[in-house]
């Protein structure tokens, strides 16, 4: 007898579309025009994050599932992640010394938000912390 497998929609997808989760990705180049030290750049990973779930929350988030970022250079790897807005974000790794290029990618993944809305806040958030470094 063949199982019954009209399962299309697994149970983590349910529980997303009925938990209204949705994300927001992107992966950018940037080029810095001054070498940041990993405190500089530290900061401004925490930036993004933490302006990117003040956004959310002011559009009318019911939460924050997780912002993430991972920024990889040659002299190193940084990640940031946020999972509360009132704890802020925490960055880990180092850097061997001052970055002037990398690569980061970055995904939010927020609950109450359409999916057009949270694009246009991360868009607006990512140009506005890092549109001169790109």
């Amino acid at each position: 007898m063949e199982e019954d497998h009209d399962h299309e929609e697994t149970l983590g997808a349910r529980l997303i579309r009925e938990a209204r989760l949705n994300n927001y990705s992107t992966s950018v180049e940037l080029v810095f025009p001054k070498p940041l030290t990993g405190e500089e750049l530290a900061g401004l990973l925490r930036a993004l994050a933490e302006s990117m779930a003040e956004g959310c929350m002011k559009a009318g988030a019911g939460m924050i599932g997780h912002i993430k970022g991972r920024f990889v250079a040659e002299s190193g790897v940084v990640r940031v992640h946020l999972v509360d807005p009132k704890l802020g974000a925490e960055v880990f790794g180092e850097l061997r010394g001052p970055v002037s290029r990398g690569s980061l990618a970055f995904l939010a993944v927020v609950q109450g938000l359409e999916k057009e809305v949270l694009e246009r806040i991360g868009k607006e958030i990512v140009q506005r912390i890092l549109g001169s470094y790109r």
